[in-house]
């Protein structure tokens, strides 16, 4: 009886299966030599900085330690709850300059204290922003606020004198005018029981950037609903996006970002975005070729008119580069001063007697007269006022990190720093040093007096960063808050309604309140 043979297709599927086996075994052993490799260096390093220690094989790191059910966060919402969890670390934590919070096996290194903030800024290799930075280029291109270091060096370089003080007194008749529509529009609020103020105070901050960064009247206050104001609220929807994508692994490829219903959104506001600052640059341009705008007019610029006029002279910087520039100043710039005036002036309608002090400086500076513009000679008189700016920037800075990428292994404070981390600058928790501002969640702008501000160490207050990349614009914002609330206050007075433990701060592209803040908004009485 003839031998059977097994057929050559059976034997060719049998091979295949095999191979397949062993490709998916093999892939299964790499996998698990990678992951143990990881797990082996975070160990390594988790022994010589300090931080809550993670397991050995918890793949998330120090994610663990954050509950992802709302009853285990005593109903929080994550961004909350994420930046009490940094509170608790920071207490715990306290008699370490630093600590490292580990995102899965990627080193997050907080600097949470004086010493640390100041040995990181004395070395001047480290000038690359955080991987986090490279999601905001699509809406904000790679200008001075996220470029790399390289870049950011000559780009600084060129663009200091455009924001110097001469340039921003011409800034000053349109913060007047701006805060004057303000006025106006607040006196149908004084019948009101309660006013969520950030929206009008955003409308305001609006109207001063579209003006002196981009030179044109938007009137954002009188006409909510126009063209311009639908491009910044894509844009900050774009910012939203941002924050919510960190959340999301699965959306950290581009490609499958690309395909996800937030990508595609997120596409359509970048092509707002783009076309709008496009062809504002090429109407801007158009009015020199015609004329209608003369290079070296002594009249007053806005910063792209400043920025063009150097484009047109040395070619220094081309359109792109002027693009980047103007929508990084403007919507960074709107973000972060929206919600700064938004908490100062909630603290000013918290307590009381500080509101009293400012309003009786105010009337020695101005009089009984609420209508005469600032000047920027009643700007350096506005002292109080300014000691609770800073003061309110401390508790709340809109701002409250600042992230760089370690290209090599360093020393902070005599803990290693491996290659590859991210340290992250926190002023929030700085801030709240007891060793530096003592009572540190009091509110208490005296701290910022001359002959009490003057022991405190440079970097121990960072509300706009610190060292070389501190933040171009501190000067505007300083100019554009002063303008703003002096003008209300000479003629409102406000009362908070809630306490700040029922408004604890968001972490969101700017530090923002939990829920609407809502004042009581009155026309002032002066008492003679």
């Amino acid at each position: 009886m003839a031998a059977l043979e097994v057929p050559e297709v059976e034997t060719d599927y049998v091979w295949q299966w095999k191979m397949l086996n062993t490709s998916i075994v093999a892939a299964i052993a790499i996998t698990f030599l990678i992951i143990m490799r990881y797990l082996l260096w975070r160990k390594r390093y988790s022994q010589l900085m300090p931080g809550r220690k993670v397991r050995f094989f918890s793949i998330l790191g120090n994610l663990s330690d954050l509950p992802f059910s709302a009853k285990a966060r005593n109903e929080y919402t994550l961004n909350v709850f994420l930046l009490k969890l940094f509170e608790a670390y920071s207490r715990l934590l306290n008699d370490a300059p630093l600590f490292c919070f580990w995102f899965f096996c990627s080193p997050i290194v907080i600097l949470h204290k004086t010493e640390a903030i100041e040995a990181f800024v004395n070395d001047t290799k480290m000038l690359d922003k955080g991987w986090f930075y490279n999601w905001t280029h699509p809406v904000l291109g790679s200008g001075l606020l996220t470029s790399n270091a390289k870049k950011w060096k000559t780009r600084r370089k060129l663009l200091n004198p455009c924001v110097g003080m001469s340039v921003l007194k011409n800034f000053i008749p349109a913060m007047n005018e701006h805060s004057r529509t303000l006025v106006k529009r607040w006196r149908k609020e004084i019948h009101k029981d309660s006013t969520d103020i950030y929206l009008d105070l955003s409308l305001c901050a609006f109207d001063i950037l579209s003006e002196t960064m981009l030179g044109i009247k938007v009137g954002a206050q009188e006409h909510e609903d126009n063209a311009f104001s639908k491009v910044i609220y894509c844009v900050h929807r774009g910012m939203e996006l941002i924050i919510d994508r960190l959340w999301n692994i699965l959306h950290w490829s581009d490609f499958i970002y690309s395909l996800t219903r937030s990508g595609k959104e997120m596409k359509k506001i970048i092509e707002t975005s783009d076309n709008f600052t496009r062809t504002i640059i090429r109407e801007t341009k158009e009015k020199y070729f015609k004329g209608e705008l003369k290079i070296g007019d002594e009249k007053r610029k806005s910063l792209m008119e400043v920025l063009l006029e150097h484009h047109l002279l040395t070619k220094e910087l081309s359109e792109e580069d002027i693009r980047e520039e103007v929508i990084t100043f403007t919507i960074a710039g709107h973000h972060s001063s929206a919600t700064s005036l938004t908490w100062t002036l909630y603290l000013i309608g918290l307590y009381k007697e500080v509101q009293v002090k400012i309003q009786a400086e105010l009337d020695w500076i101005f009089g009984d007269d609420q209508e005469r513009p600032a000047n920027n000679e009643d700007l350096k008189e506005m002292k109080y006022l300014e000691c609770v700016i800073k003061e309110s920037l401390r508790l709340f800075p809109s701002v409250y990190f600042f992230a760089r990428h370690i290209s090599e292994d360093i020393k902070i404070c005599n803990y290693t720093i491996p290659k590859d981390s991210t340290c992250v600058l926190v002023p929030y928790l700085v801030h709240r040093d007891e060793k530096v501002f003592s009572n540190p969640e009091e509110f208490d702008p005296d701290r910022f007096l001359p002959e009490n501000s003057i022991k405190y160490n440079p970097n121990s207050y960072i509300p706009f960063a610190t060292g070389p990349r501190n933040c171009i614009g501190q000067a505007f914002a300083l100019i554009e808050e002063k303008i703003i609330l002096s003008t209300l206050l000479r003629n409102y007075s406000f009362e908070s309604l809630e306490q700040r433990d029922q408004l604890p701060p968001t972490i969101d592209i700017v530090l923002k309140p939990s829920k609407p803040i809502e004042v009581k908004i009155r026309a002032r009485t002066r008492t003679s």
